[in-house]
């Protein structure tokens, strides 16, 4: 007879006859029901036998010595656990009654295939394990399988007639003059020096796998039920020794002892074929086998009404087809197609992959790194937690990255996208889009259309994109890129890079020691707060300095360039510039070309330079008569404080009264009102090339003093009265001077365009020219002492 024990230490509990393995109830005591179904069983198996089998198939015989007891020894862990059958033989007279470890109890012979645990529910029916007095019929475990699982035909133990007859127990066959083939047991008895030979009959001969055992399929996530004597289903063993199995392992999922078998619990990731690993022991051989099963997605598919449908802990694949569907993935890595109509979906945990289709959908990633597209339509997609993907595709979509380090792409249509925490890659693509970067160190790309763009906290790179966009860096140290169109680029807080692209941008670098660059077209760039770096480009740029120390660049064309608070650095670059340092105090250079640089009226001791082109230096803002004495290159006054400056052609005084002090050289001077005082004095050596001044505003306020010291002569307009007198005595004033001062001589310029009274100067008198003063005007000019 057969008998189906357990190695295992702790006593065997009798499972619940509807869910026998403990999936879905408590475990629960039978004892106020074995009653009632054991003479129901009892019935069913004399009713079966009746006309089903004949005999009993022996799938086990004993052997004549018992192996030794390890029962205590067994590990019950889920990962290793032992069972065994066994099959009488008849008592030997031989053989004495203390070694007989074998007891009388019936068979039971069992389906192959195992029993499949369901997504949603589960049928069983238990084995009758109880001994019944006199009957010798075999039991049947019954089996359930449920869709979508199917099962594979393969081997069975079924009887195979059905006579009532019961079967006698089978003799041990005398293989006294057989020759036995090789197989581990002989190996095993060759290696083994210490062996203590017996008789040819007494030999144990090792169990011998015919293939290996298949289970069939399983959902993901689904366990699947399984016994000893599937396990053993493709085992045989010639001497009918007892069958101990033990569990090794898996390569997906996990083995659970259960009762008399085990559950395995489908892995809810890994899809495909699973071996189970596990030895069978005949008490003195151990062989291995392989048990193989393949896990399966678990497929949903709706209809063309309005849907319901929810997957499982598991990898499933769910369509929604038409009409607007309520789509649920729960647990695992799933696919859910939403098809037509305005669908709700949601991913649930795993990294599933979720697809609107047509229609206004709202769909949730749940956790997990989730791939989803909203499809046509103006669609709601969150990508909860997780590193997502999200494309909105077509139609005007608001999308919500949630944590993690999202990808989102806005597709076509006007789109708002908030990309939430975690440091995300954001495409607005087509559309005139709204997007917000949030926490994290987002890349924010605008594509075509009006964007408007903002970086959130942490350091963005933000890439505006064609058409005429609006972004704010916000909190951060940020990259921002206009690109092409009239954009408006504002860095916020942090140390930001602002780089305009072509069009005519405005640029604002925020606090923080920015960088700021118009590239092409006519900018507008304000360095704002902190100590900025702000750069042109090309085109007629404005740049603004704000407060801290700047350093500003006009670049190409003819710029405005303005250094406000702080000491800052002003460069014109090339084209005709106009530059003012503004307060502190400031080094201002104009480059290249004719550039206009406005003298600050802040009492600070700024530094001027006109460089290449033809340079003015403009004082018409102070409020203070100045000094300008172009001979050492310096400019005082009360309100301006001492200025230095070199390499300007034309000079511009205040409306008060100037006094402008020159040497050789060549300068335009302009008065600019006030009482103007004109000092033209000889060098430290006398320069062949001839010094040309030009005055622009001459008037009868203003005076004009040639040489120095005693020596000096001073020449102002003449009064109405005078005119004629002067005019007819200026050459005998001439020839009567003093050799030791300067010789005067004045004439008068003029052609259509100008009319200017010219005043010559030969310093030592030698006759030759060494200042020529040009006066624009026809004036008549008194030359006295001063």
């Amino acid at each position: 007879m057969i008998d189906v024990k357990s190695f295992r230490s702790a006593p065997t509990e009798h499972p619940d006859p509807s869910d026998p393995m403990g999936l879905e109830h408590p475990e629960r005591s039978q004892t106020k029901l074995l009653s009632g179904w054991l003479g129901s069983l009892i019935g069913l198996g004399l009713y079966l036998r009746s006309f089903l089998w004949s005999d009993p198939q022996i799938v086990a015989v004993a052997k004549d010595e018992p192996p030794e007891d390890d029962t205590e020894n067994i590990n019950a862990s889920r990962n290793q656990s032992t069972l065994v059958k066994q099959k009488n033989v008849p008592d030997d007279s031989d053989s004495g009654a203390e070694d007989s470890w074998v007891e009388d109890e019936p068979s039971i012979v069992s389906f192959r295939y195992p029993v499949v645990l369901g997504r949603f529910d589960s049928m069983f029916l238990e084995p009758f394990t109880e001994l019944v007095s006199g009957a010798e019929f075999p039991r049947v475990i019954a089996n359930t399988t449920l869709p979508p699982f199917s099962l594979f035909p393969g081997r069975n133990n079924f009887p195979q007639n059905n006579t009532a007859e019961p079967t006698p127990p089978p003799t041990i066959p005398d293989r006294s003059g057989e020759t036995e083939p090789d197989n581990p047991s002989n190996v095993a008895e060759e290696e083994n020096p210490d062996r203590i030979e017996t008789d040819p009959q007494d030999r144990n001969r090792a169990p011998r796998n015919l293939s290996s055992v298949y289970l069939g399929d399983v959902g993901s996530g689904a366990v699947l039920a399984i016994s000893l004597a599937h396990l053993l289903s493709e085992t045989r063993d010639q001497d009918g020794d007892l069958l101990g199995v033990s569990i090794t392992g898996s390569s997906s999922g996990h083995m659970d002892p259960k009762g008399d078998g085990w559950r395995y619990f489908a892995d809810t990731e890994a899809l495909g074929e699973v071996e189970i690993a596990f030895s069978i022991s005949d008490g003195a051989f151990s062989i291995e086998q392989t048990a193989i099963l393949n896990v399966v997605e678990n497929v949903f598919t709706g209809t063309d009404g309005e849907d319901l449908i929810v997957g499982t802990q598991g990898r499933d694949a769910i369509f929604g087809l038409d009409a607007d569907d309520n789509l649920a993935g729960l647990g695992g890595r799933d696919r859910i197609y939403g098809g037509a109509g305005d669908d709700n979906i949601s991913g649930g945990d795993g990294n599933d992959s979720l697809f609107g289709g047509d229609g206004d959908d709202l769909i949730a990633g749940g956790d997990g790194d989730d791939w989803i597209s909203g499809g046509a339509g103006d669609d709601r997609l969150y990508g909860e937690g997780g590193d997502d993907v999200i494309h909105g595709d077509t139609g005007n979509d608001e999308v919500y990255g949630g944590d993690g380090a999202d990808q989102i792409f806005g597709g076509s249509g006007d789109d708002m996208v908030i990309a939430g925490a975690g440091d995300d890659d954001v495409q607005g693509e087509a559309g005139d889009d709204v997007i917000h970067g949030n926490a994290g160190d987002d890349a924010l790309n605008g594509g075509d259309g009006a964007d408007q763009i903002f970086g959130g906290s942490g350091d963005d790179t933000v890439i505006a994109g064609a058409g005429d966009d609006d972004v704010q860096g916000e909190a951060g140290d940020d990259v921002i890129h206009g690109n092409a169109g009239d954009d408006a680029l504002n860095g916020g807080g942090g140390a930001d890079q602002i780089f305009g692209g072509s069009g005519d941008d405005a640029l604002s670098g925020g606090g923080g020691a920015d960088l700021l660059a118009g590239d092409s077209g006519n900018d507008v760039i304000s360095s704002d707060d902190g100590d900025d770096i702000s750069q042109g480009g090309v085109g007629n740029d404005v740049l603004f300095g704000g407060y801290g120390d700047d350093l500003l660049d006009g670049g190409d064309d003819d710029d405005i360039v303005f250094g406000d608070a702080g000491q800052d650095s002003l460069y014109g670059g090339d084209g005709n510039d106009i530059l003012s340092g503004g307060t502190d105090e400031d080094t201002v250079s104009g480059g290249e070309g004719d550039d206009i640089i406005v003298a600050d009226d802040d009492g600070a001791s700024d530094t001027y330079s006109g460089d290449a082109g033809y340079d003015q230096l403009n004082y018409s803002g102070a409020t203070d008569s100045v000094e300008l004495d172009l001979i050492m290159g310096v400019a005082s006054g009360e309100s301006i404080g001492d200025d230095s400056f070199d390499g300007f052609e034309d000079y511009v005084g205040t409306t008060g009264n100037d006094h402008f002090r020159a040497g050789s050289g060549q300068a335009s001077l302009t008065g600019n009102g006030g009482s103007d005082l004109y000092n033209f004095v000889q060098g430290d050596t006398v320069d062949i090339v001839r010094s040309f001044y030009q005055i622009n505003d001459f008037d009868s306020d203003d005076r004009i003093w040639i040489g120095s010291g005693a020596g000096h002569r001073e020449i102002r307009k003449a009064q109405k009265s005078l005119e004629e007198r002067i005019e007819d005595d200026l050459d005998d004033y001439a020839d009567a001077l003093d050799v030791d001062e300067p010789r005067l001589t004045y004439h008068h310029d003029w052609s259509d365009d100008y009319r200017r009274t010219v005043i010559e100067v030969d310093f030592n008198r030698d006759r030759v020219i060494d200042l020529e003063l040009r006066i624009e005007g026809d004036h008549i000019l008194v030359i006295e002492h001063a």
